[in-house]
C-alpha cells in the first residue's frame, strides 16, 4: 500500500482482459485500486461518495486530487514493479513460443511480483535476470533463424 495524499493505493493489479477505468471510461489492463479516507468528506462527497475506485495509472492524479509531480513520486516503486512483471511475462511467452527453457527462477520472481511478495532486492534482481535471460532468448532466436 502506498499513501497519496488524503488516499491509499491498495493495489495494482493487471488484467489480462481488458476492463474499464471507473474515473473515464478509457480501456486499461493495469487496474490501480484507490481508496479515499473516511474523513475526507469533502472528496467523498464530489465522489458521490464512492470510496474505493478501480482506475488506470493516468486518472490517479486527477481522480486522487494530488499534483502529478506527487503522484509521480508516491508511485514510483509501484510503476517499476508493473513494468518488470509487464517483461517477465513477455520474456515467459515468448520463452515458451521459442521452446527456449528458462530458469525457474524467473516465474518464482514473477509471481513473487503478482503477490506483492517481492522485497526491494528481489525486484533489483528480476531486472538483471530478465535482461540476461533477454539476452540469451534473443541469441537462441537467432541461431535457429540462420
Amino acid at each position: 500500500m502506498v499513501r497519496v495524499g488524503p488516499w491509499t493505493l491498495e493495489s495494482v493489479q493487471k488484467d489480462f482482459s481488458w476492463t474499464s477505468c471507473e474515473r473515464c471510461g478509457r480501456r486499461i489492463k493495469e487496474v490501480w485500486t484507490c481508496t479515499v479516507d473516511a474523513d475526507q468528506v469533502a472528496i467523498l462527497d464530489r465522489l458521490d461518495g464512492q470510496a474505493t475506485w478501480r482506475i488506470g495509472s493516468t486518472c490517479g492524479p486527477t481522480l486522487l486530487v494530488v499534483s502529478k509531480d506527487v503522484w509521480k513520486e508516491h508511485t514510483k516503486k509501484t510503476r517499476r514493479r508493473l513494468r518488470l512483471l509487464i517483461k517477465l511475462e513477455k520474456l515467459i511467452e515468448e520463452a515458451d513460443a521459442a521452446r527456449f527453457p528458462l530458469p525457474d527462477l524467473v516465474a518464482t520472481r514473477r509471481d513473487q511480483l503478482i503477490s506483492g511478495q517481492a522485497t526491494d532486492r528481489e525486484v533489483a534482481h528480476g531486472g538483471l535476470l530478465a535482461a540476461a535471460q533477454r539476452r540469451l532468448l534473443e541469441r537462441h532466436l537467432s541461431e535457429a533463424s540462420d
